[in-house]
């Protein structure tokens, strides 16, 4: 009877191993648009700093007629061009947090889903999409628990059984 418990346990246990294709789309979903925007970022970083820009935006201010100088438009395109360096940063990290998440779902399900709050949080301001997505992605991997108690609950019922049968036998 024990032998057939251990089977029996043993089979289960591998079938009761929970899913996590959601878990898997949402987070690699948001990678992929995390990378669109990192690449984004990287690409207009470099413009932020092109004094070939800088005159251009100055001389298209001035075409315009704003009543703005010309070391308050530098020091403008100088503060945008630190937020995108801060938003470029931001997309990178949180990015690579991503990858590691969504490379531990199905081996560390609650380090992933930790990974994934982190790594949406820091992604909020350069891309909500992938925040919302992660931030449920890694939600759903610290809630959703596998079945494995109901086996846990099937083995000490039948070790009951088991002893019942002994004590009756003998």
């Amino acid at each position: 009877m024990a032998n057939q418990t251990n089977d029996y346990t043993s089979h289960h246990t591998q079938n009761n191993k929970i899913k996590r294709t959601v878990e898997h789309i949402l987070t690699w979903l948001g990678v992929v648009l995390q990378a669109i925007a990192a690449i984004m970022f990287l690409v207009l970083k470099p413009l932020m700093g092109n004094n070939n820009f800088k005159d251009q935006m100055i001389s298209e201010s001035q075409k315009q007629g704003n009543s703005v100088s010309t070391s308050e438009l530098n020091q403008g395109i100088d503060a945008l061009g630190s937020f995108i360096s801060f938003l470029t940063w931001g997309a990178v990290i949180s990015l690579i947090l991503a990858i590691i998440g969504g490379i531990l779902i199905s081996k560390k399900p609650k380090i992933a889903g930790i990974l994934l709050i982190i790594a949406g949080l820091i992604a909020l301001l350069s891309n909500w999409i992938s925040f919302i997505l992660w931030i449920v992605a890694g939600i759903m991997l610290l809630v959703r628990k596998g079945k494995k108690n109901m086996v846990v609950v099937l083995q000490v019922h039948m070790w009951f059984m088991h002893c019942e049968a002994v004590e009756r036998s003998g």
